[in-house]
């Protein structure tokens, strides 16, 4: 993973975070943030995270040839940085 990050240039990580309905943490919240603090653990850039409630449907919604998942990757990699912005 480390020669990934350094060939592509990554400077961050962002994780979808699966929180509830009610914008509560639930169960599947506590296991993705323990795969980010493992991950963290073993590479060399900042791993954050933004909640992912209907990325999915948004993705559906969206056109091209791009995967569910990939289209899902991207309205949340996009609510992050608008987040920052």
């Amino acid at each position: 993973m480390s020669d990934l990050i350094i060939k592509e240039r990554i400077e961050k990580v962002v994780i979808g975070l699966p929180m509830g309905l009610d914008g509560k943490e639930n169960t599947n919240t506590t296991r993705v943030k323990k795969f980010g603090g493992e991950l963290a653990a073993q590479i060399s850039i900042p791993v954050d995270y933004c909640d992912e409630r209907f990325s999915s449907q948004q993705a559906d919604r969206s056109v091209g040839g791009a995967s569910r998942d990939e289209k899902s990757a991207m309205v949340i990699l996009e609510s992050y940085l608008q987040s920052k912005s």
